[in-house]
């Protein structure tokens, strides 16, 4: 038998719509003296000396002098109405073992989506597929796919703070508008399909791609989200054996054979859903999950004759029931129908943490993101207060390095991890509004500091009393650093991100 997850379509409308818009049991609980339970409340301010509070000044400083000592927002935390620096508002889906509300990040005023997962009801395989799920919506980088902004851990939840994507699933849009036509089709399935690439290029398979995990952030905008049964294969041709995804997307070879190839079942869905956007309907129906496997192996559907035939030919080419006979990515983006789409290229590759952009070359939007982080009051200063291992890739947690899911680790790694990644959380959304404010326009000319000694990023001239050296604006593309040595290591734009561990990753 080989291990099967699927989600039914009742399942699937009760499953956290991650990214588009009940009382909370309570996330925290006092913790009493040498206690080893984990306790959020503070989180932010657990290192703020009473010195420190006497002359906050920054909307960081006060936020997270607030975190500490203000009851109003305890009183908040203990009725799952705040978590770290977001309030939660509505609900906007919920699972089995996990739910998903809107949230405000209040230090930048924006719109989150936050999955909370409840840890006492993940089993190790769960913990598997959560840490796969943010290693991939790490590793990748474009537009139509969501992005992780932070990760918070308590004791017994774990949040996952992401894009929000406004205007809604794609599966709600179909089901109650009906279908889309040939011309927005087109715009929303080459978006989709984009993402897809992208998602292939790096070997990560999706595995559960249908309408319910697309999300439109604007009107004819849409976002890929959901990565929760994602997985990284070593090579597209890598053979998979654990099936997952829903079943009217599901492909024939997740039915009847013995191991499936994860590119071959992303394209398949991809025809569903091509399919689902021009008539409104799925190709396969049936009243029950057996009937349904029966038809989808059978590779018969109908195709309505109103439907151009240039349109009729690509989905009969996605929907063949033998995988090797199945059209490919990138001979889609080559159909007739779709040769007037022009496809989105991927975003630039971010550095995603603020500490790490400290080559010689900057894009202004991480410039632009870390002027902002200065405003608000986090700077290099800050970030020093949280230790990390400058040699490699995990934070020094008080000598724990293990899975603090796996093996519980003391309250103050907990606090520094929660901190840090705060801080991460802020630069990521700072830096997600820079790239958009960048598509339009090229900002003026900005200044930013660099160390020369210590090699980091200073936005405020005080902030280290080491030689600073300025970016400047260079021919509208790059900010660059006037050094006084020649030290300092190039950026190698071809680095594998998929070589890169997340630091979100040491929660799990």
């Amino acid at each position: 038998m080989h291990d099967t997850q699927f989600t039914t379509r009742e399942e699937s409308k009760r499953k956290p719509s991650i990214h588009s818009g009940k009382n909370a049991e309570a996330l925290v609980s006092k913790c009493n003296a040498g206690s080893h339970h984990t306790n959020y409340i503070g989180t932010m301010a657990t290192h703020v000396s009473a010195d420190v509070v006497k002359h906050v000044t920054s909307p960081y400083q006060k936020l997270r002098h607030s975190c500490e000592s203000s009851n109003k927002n305890h009183w908040e935390i203990s009725l799952g109405k705040r978590i770290g620096f977001y309030t939660l508002r509505g609900e906007l889906g919920s699972g089995n073992f996990s739910r998903v509300k809107a949230g405000i990040h209040l230090l930048t005023k924006e719109r989150v989506a936050i999955k909370i997962l409840d840890k006492q009801k993940m089993d190790k395989k769960t913990k598997l597929l959560l840490s796969r799920e943010i290693s991939n919506l790490e590793a990748l980088h474009h537009p139509h796919i969501i992005h992780l902004y932070e990760v918070i851990h308590t004791e017994k939840k774990l949040f996952l703070v992401m894009e929000y994507a406004s205007g809604g699933e794609l599966y709600t849009k179909l089901s109650t508008q009906g279908k889309l036509s040939e011309p927005d089709s087109k715009i929303v399935f080459s978006q989709i399909l984009s993402a897809v690439q992208h998602m292939h290029q790096h070997n990560v398979i999706h595995r559960d791609l249908k309408a319910e995990n697309i999300f439109y952030s604007e009107k004819k905008h849409i976002k890929v989200g959901d990565f929760g049964f994602s997985t990284t294969a070593k090579s597209l041709g890598e053979a998979l054996n654990t099936f997952c995804g829903s079943p009217p997307y599901a492909a024939p070879e997740l039915f009847k054979e013995a191991f499936y190839y994860g590119e071959s079942v992303d394209i398949w869905a991809l025809g569903i859903i091509l399919y689902f956007a021009v008539t409104g309907l799925m190709p396969f129906r049936a009243e029950t999950v057996g009937k349904l496997k029966k038809r989808i192996i059978s590779g018969h559907f109908n195709i309505p004759n109103y439907l151009s035939n240039e349109c009729k030919e690509l989905i009969q080419a996605i929907l063949k029931p033998v995988s090797s006979e199945r059209i490919s990515v990138s001979e889609i983006k080559k159909c007739a129908w779709l040769t007037e789409v022009e496809y989105p290229a991927p975003m630039n590759r971010y550095r995603l943490q603020p500490e790490n952009v400290v080559l010689t070359t900057a894009l202004p939007q991480e410039v632009h993101a870390l002027q902002m982080m200065g405003k608000l009051g986090i700077n290099e200063n800050e970030l020093k207060r949280i230790k990390w291992n400058n040699k490699g890739d995990e934070l020094e947690l008080s000598g724990k390095q293990g899975n603090p899911l796996l093996s519980e680790p003391s309250t103050v790694s907990v606090s520094l991890l929660n901190e840090y990644n705060a801080m991460v959380g802020t630069y990521r959304i700072l830096l997600m509004r820079a790239h958009k404010k960048f598509l339009s326009r090229l900002p003026v000319k900005q200044e930013l500091y660099l160390c020369a000694s210590c090699q980091k990023f200073n936005v405020a001239r005080a902030d280290c009393p080491e030689e600073k050296v300025v970016l400047h604006k260079e021919d509208n593309v790059m900010w660059k650093i006037q050094q006084n040595n020649n030290n300092q290591k190039p950026i190698k734009p071809t680095q594998n991100p998929s070589t890169v561990k997340s630091k979100f990753c040491l929660i799990l």
